[in-house]
């Protein structure tokens, strides 16, 4: 009787570990060579089994450091079915991206339509880090310490 019990309990520990989690997500960073904030806000689903998340959504918002005209940029990026959509606005003009995913290219546009001089490639490389890992869910996020040219602001994350 007392293995039939153990084997229960297993069994209703293993299939509660089986399912999906939900994930929320906020982040801040600055690239201070280049005069910029990200806040970067990311939440989806984690599959069972899986460390990063392939279905989510995020909102980024991009701010020049110091106080000056250069406008917000800011990115709706929705994950869905192995499927990408991006919405990018300058202040409030809606910008087409050359590519339909995050990558450096696109960042590197976005901010040289925002009038950003100067561009610290390192830090826009590791922006678009930053960003994706945000996206992808706590365990891709970069914290404190996993930095080479940005800055960790604040990171805060939580799990369903």
């Amino acid at each position: 009787m007392k293995l039939s019990k153990f084997i229960i309990a297993s069994f209703t520990i293993f299939i509660a570990g089986c399912d999906n989690s939900s994930f929320n997500t906020q982040a801040i960073y600055d690239a201070p060579v280049t005069g910029y904030r990200i806040a970067v806000s990311g939440s989806g689903t984690i599959e069972s089994g899986a460390d990063i998340s392939n279905n989510g959504i995020g909102k980024i918002s991009i701010s020049p450091l110091l106080k000056n005209n250069l406008p917000k940029v800011r990115i709706s990026i929705n994950y869905q079915n192995d499927k990408e959509d991006i919405v990018a606005f300058i202040g409030n003009k809606k910008v087409i991206l050359e590519r339909p995913n995050l990558v450096q290219d696109n960042l590197t546009q976005l901010l040289k339509l925002a009038r950003y001089a100067d561009l610290e490639m390192a830090e826009v490389s590791e922006s678009v880090e930053a960003i994706n890992g945000v996206l992808a869910g706590p365990k891709a996020t970069i914290m404190n310490g996993q930095s080479d040219h940005i800055i960790v602001v604040d990171v805060n994350y939580s799990y369903k």
